[in-house]
């Protein structure tokens, strides 16, 4: 749980299986450090990554909204999302959370 987040206030984020997979991997990379990333500033351990995978214009932030859109996607209530977002009001989620592909933007503009 982070306590250092916009409200102050602490929430879970669940994980998936491959994700905990990945940090137990990790955890055997770093065996004598306690934290999962042996990183100071996340801001510089993220541009390392993305420059290391060869990503252009990749923010944190856009993971954070691919998987609530990837979970709506596979039928999960709004509400849901958004709680497990952290977000006090469903509306939050559905503006700046919420991004349709173009095969859900295709299927409801034909009316399907």
């Amino acid at each position: 749980m982070g306590s250092h987040t916009k409200t102050e206030r602490e929430h879970e984020a669940p994980l998936s299986f491959r994700a905990k997979l990945a940090l137990v991997n990790l955890r055997e990379l770093y065996p004598g450090d306690q934290r999962p990333f042996p990183l100071v500033d996340i801001r510089t351990g993220w541009r390392t990554a993305v420059e290391l995978a060869g990503i252009a214009d990749l923010r944190f932030h856009d993971l954070r909204r691919t998987a609530i859109t990837r979970l709506q996607k596979m039928g999960l209530p709004l509400a849901f999302a958004g709680k497990l977002a952290g977000h006090a009001n469903p509306k939050t989620t559905q503006k700046h959370y919420t991004a349709p592909d173009a095969e859900t933007t295709e299927s409801r503009s034909l009316g399907w």
